[in-house]
């Protein structure tokens, strides 16, 4: 087959983004995609070669920390929005992932056993190099439990042929493959759609969690928007959370999840992939972030939590909560959804709801910017109303509790509802304990010699000169023209030689 033409009767749209964050979304043809995997983008190669130096050098966490920033596609369709109810139609495929192969002569062995499989459509190197990718022919799912039967049989197909295990986490329908770069990658126009009825397992899959701890089978499933929004928001935190606070997070946002489960209002094979996927996104430790999660949905399960009930309008200021009703888990006080921030009251009718705006937002990193004399600190702030994000802003902690940042960058759209003082007070308070334990980063707003960490370092716009992370951001400095001055921030020793001799 010609290499440098890919012709895939029929293909159908993928989505396609950027990063683990699934950035710029857009929609392509799989075969396009097919055919950049062959001949990447000038930057993606560049990645990818940074990153197979990095597996082979052992350093794990900085080549995964890139890996991350890789552009990606989801091979098994086209969605709205990267989760499942954004499913707008189905590819008729699923990734296969085959991680930790041996060395790369038993690698290229496997591969060539599996480009004469009549389902496999697609098999290139994976972009860390020490494994395969793969899209197989499967029927075209309807939901997320049509796609995850066709995983299970494809799961035991690998098994009982070639004696390999597929990545768990290829269940998911909205699964995430990184763009990789094989000017070997194997392609089959003709792949034949596998067999899900012939293949399908008979046993119950181990992979699912095993409802014999339940007192009463689960009401049928039906996906609830805000259930959905707290599954996103539960993988969000989990990626994000700062070490001394991974474990505790991963526990409660599951047992958050597990709830919603428990009472229909999401899929528990949804919710348990999207949550592993995040917890191994940000771990020291896959097998016990794995088990936190695993417990986690088991306990949330057993005590099902349902959507708030308000009984009045979506406009209103105050509203009455059910008495079983508990507050969000961010806090005891307060309860973030898609409309908006609210706080708990105690009244002598119950507890009720009283609205104080329109919009979520949370601090999601504190900023020391030093300028060689003081230290000055930031909050940077991420916000969001219904399906709409504001831009991020980076607000002097001074000037926080004004809350003057809100008209000023989210316009109209953003509204503290009244009474305005008391519900600023309350909102400020909200968004700092929305935001939890929040990683301090020291960002560097000058150029010259610092003493950091007891090493001297010379920075620059691109950093210091041979220490990794660093940050610089010469245009939040006193000059924002110093920002034109940059020096790379490691060099080769060939790279120091040359510049020793043309000095």
């Amino acid at each position: 087959m010609d290499k440098q033409s890919i012709s895939i009767p029929n293909p159908p749209n993928v989505s396609c983004g950027v990063g683990v964050g699934f950035k710029q979304q857009m929609v392509s043809s799989l075969g396009a995609v097919y055919q950049e995997m062959r001949n990447p983008r000038k930057s993606t190669k560049e990645k990818i070669l940074k990153i197979r130096e990095l597996v082979a050098a052992e350093k794990v966490d900085e080549a995964n920390k890139l890996k991350k920033e890789l552009r990606a596609f989801c091979m098994s369709g086209e969605f709205r929005e990267r989760n499942t109810a954004g499913l707008i139609e189905h590819s008729g495929r699923l990734q296969i992932d085959l991680d930790k192969l041996g060395t790369p002569e038993e690698i290229q062995a496997i591969k060539q056993k599996l480009q004469r499989d009549p389902h496999i459509e697609a098999i290139f190197r994976s972009p860390s190099g020490t494994g395969l990718k793969a899209g197989l022919r499967i029927p075209k799912a309807a939901d997320a439990e049509e796609h995850l039967q066709s995983f299970l049989a494809a799961e035991h197909y690998f098994k009982k042929k070639y004696e390999l295990t597929i990545d768990p986490q290829c269940k998911d329908l909205c699964r995430m493959c990184f763009m990789s770069d094989d000017p070997d990658a194997y392609f089959n126009p003709d792949a034949l759609v596998l067999d899900v009825e012939k293949w399908k397992p008979t046993p119950s899959p181990e992979n699912r969690i095993k409802p014999q701890n339940r007192r009463k089978a689960p009401p049928p499933v039906q996906d609830h928007p805000y259930a959905q929004k707290v599954l996103d928001s539960a993988c969000e935190k989990i990626k994000t959370a700062p070490a001394g606070q991974r474990h505790k997070t991963r526990r409660d946002e599951a047992r958050l999840v597990g709830g919603y489960v428990g009472a229909g209002h999401l899929q528990e094979a949804e919710a348990e992939c999207h949550l592993l996927e995040a917890a191994r996104s940000n771990t020291d430790d896959p097998k016990g972030a794995k088990q936190t999660i695993l417990d986690g949905l088991k306990h949330g399960i057993a005590s099902p939590l349902n959507p708030p009930q308000k009984t009045q309008s979506d406009n209103s200021q105050q509203a009455v909560v059910n008495q079983s009703q508990t507050p969000n888990s961010d806090s005891e006080l307060y309860l973030f959804n898609e409309h908006g921030t609210a706080r708990w009251k105690e009244t002598h009718n119950g507890r009720i709801l009283v609205r104080l705006s329109n919009f979520t937002a949370q601090i999601v990193e504190e900023l020391e910017f030093d300028d060689g004399e003081q230290t000055k600190l930031h909050f940077r702030i991420e916000a969001e109303s219904g399906d709409h994000r504001f831009p991020e802003v980076v607000v002097p902690a001074e000037q926080f509790n004004s809350l003057s940042f809100v008209q000023k960058t989210y316009g109209s759209r953003a509204q503290i509802l009244p009474p305005t003082t008391t519900s600023k007070d309350h909102l400020s308070h909200a968004i700092q304990v929305r935001g939890g334990e929040v990683q301090r980063t020291r960002v560097y707003t000058h150029t010259g010699w610092r003493e950091i960490d007891g090493e001297p370092a010379y920075l620059s716009s691109l950093g210091a000169l041979d220490l990794n992370n660093v940050e610089v951001r010469l245009e939040e400095g006193s000059d924002p023209k110093l920002n034109k001055y940059s020096l790379p921030s490691t060099s080769t020793p060939e790279e120091v030689r040359s510049g020793i001799v043309a000095s």
